[in-house]
């Protein structure tokens, strides 16, 4: 996966350099959050799936512009999902307006791409022409496995896309903001990645790949990612709903009661964190001798609730930070 990461950072860093240099007085401005879901969209494509939708180049490349009024959530998205607190799910999908009809168009396009590449990958597996190193070759091998049928490995596929897109996006997104807000990270993490990876701009014939190797060597990129996902969590609050009747700090909590779960406080928790839970502190996830810790300073992992724990934890987490750490320390390295 890394020189997926890596090829992909690349070629994101060289476009943004070549549209920066395009300007008549060099001194372009960059909407982060665009060129983070641009970016994020090529990497996840072609790690899960092995289809490059061509965002970096060109933000309204066919498949690229499908995949976003698919996924990308907007006004109208939003105002749905409020909705269906209240209304069942299957009365505000048939609500006659414009956001259920892009949906409606867009999501077979999406579904049919999947299906269409998984049918490629099952003849290559049958030819074994294909090496089968990315998850769309995972998600052929659980069809066998699990006797799934396609349209339920099709679902599994498309929720990789939106997840590792979206997760990715906001959290490079958030990464850039605190590196603005704090610039001796930008120092740190600048030396720290010049000293470890590749050139981002070099030819592509004169520069090796990054590898997970460089990104264990690099302690302070980790560290500074783990605490930008300790600050601003992929998904803010999640719900459960318990399975039996229970006790909770001394409440009596009926089966079947739904129970919010506001990760966004609990990683602010002083009692958890420390005294400065409510600052940003990168060095948390420090040990003494710099090497990475991976409790944050906690006493054990179970209160880092980012991708969750146990077994309802995101699968895909470390894909997740590997893929944020190569585009932010490209984005130091760049200037």
């Amino acid at each position: 996966m890394f020189p997926i990461f890596w090829g992909k950072t690349r070629d994101l860093t060289q476009k943004m350099t070549h549209e920066a240099l395009s300007e008549p007085h060099r001194d372009a401005v960059f909407e982060v959050g665009r060129w983070a879901s641009r970016g994020a969209l090529d990497i996840v494509t072609m790690a899960t799936i092995g289809e490059d939708f061509g965002s970096i180049q060109d933000e309204n490349a066919t498949l690229a512009k499908t995949f976003r009024r698919a996924i990308e959530p907007s006004r109208g998205y939003i105002v749905l999902a409020m909705l269906e607190i209240w209304l069942p799910a299957w009365l505000v999908h048939i609500l006659p307006n414009k956001m259920n009809r892009t949906m409606g168009e867009s999501v077979p396009i999406l579904r049919d791409l999947c299906r269409h590449l998984l049918r490629k990958r099952r003849q290559q597996s049958l030819e074994k022409s294909s090496d089968g190193k990315d998850l769309l070759s995972l998600c052929f091998h659980y069809e066998e496995v699990a006797r799934a049928n396609e349209e339920e490995v099709i679902d599994q596929m498309t929720t990789f896309l939106a997840a590792g897109h979206e997760t990715i996006s906001v959290g490079i997104t958030w990464a850039v903001y605190m590196l603005c807000l704090y610039p001796e990270w930008q120092t740190l993490l600048r030396e720290e990645a010049r000293a470890n990876l590749p050139d981002p701009n070099a030819n592509i014939d004169q520069s090796r790949m990054a590898t997970s190797a460089d990104v264990d060597n690099m302690p302070l990129i980790q560290a500074f990612i783990n605490e930008v996902l300790r600050w601003y969590p992929p998904i803010p609050q999640t719900m459960r709903e318990t399975l039996q009747d229970t006790v909770i700090g001394g409440r009596v909590i009926p089966k079947g009661t739904w129970i919010a779960l506001p990760i966004k406080g609990f990683h602010r928790d002083e009692r958890v964190w420390g005294p400065d839970a409510n600052q940003f502190n990168p060095r948390r996830w420090l040990n003494a001798d710099g090497s990475v810790n991976i409790n944050g300073g906690c006493q054990n992992k179970y209160f880092n609730l980012a991708f969750m724990q146990g077994s309802r934890s995101c699968v895909a987490q470390g894909f997740s930070k590997a893929e944020m750490a190569q585009p932010v320390s490209a984005t130091v390295v760049w200037p």
